[in-house]
């Protein structure tokens, strides 16, 4: 794959997951999150089951652990997300959760004690600038739902 499309599939994903939060905004003025989020899990089962049957009969014990181990925190996450959605903007909501890039260099340092580079300090302190830009008016507004997505990120 050459440059140029590459770059066009990478604005193809980003306008494909930027959008996913206006759309989902939308469903939830209709539905429940909780709701949405059985619908959607059940549906993404359902595929995965249908796609990956043969193999699923020869998992092994440890590996099913560790897999609902992390389905735990997936769940937890676009439970965070979802239900945060139905309280703030879309557009809070997704750049919210694109926070979780320049979020992992400050809970690397302190879980794991990684050092910070100069790139890393820069992102940071633009994301922040950027999320202050989107919440401020008259008086910062940091709601309930900014919050549950900051969670998810």
């Amino acid at each position: 794959m050459k440059g140029i499309q590459a770059e066009i599939y990478l604005l193809g994903i980003v306008v494909i997951w930027g959008s996913t939060f206006a759309i989902i905004k939308g469903i939830l003025d209709q539905i429940m999150p909780f709701t949405f989020l059985a619908y959607r899990f059940f549906l993404a089962a359902f595929v995965l089951y249908v796609i990956f049957w043969k193999r699923l009969r020869n998992i092994d014990k440890i590996i099913l652990k560790k897999g609902f181990l992390i389905g735990i925190f997936l769940f937890l996450g676009y439970t965070f997300q979802t239900v945060g959605l139905k309280y703030t903007t879309a557009t809070k909501a997704g750049f919210i959760t694109g926070l979780s890039v320049v979020l992992v260099p400050i809970i690397s340092y302190f879980f794991i004690k990684e050092k910070i580079n100069r790139n890393s300090v820069i992102g940071v302190i633009f994301a922040i600038i950027g999320l202050w830009f989107l919440n401020y008016n008259s008086s910062f507004n940091f709601n309930f739902g900014d919050f549950l997505v900051l969670l998810c990120a």
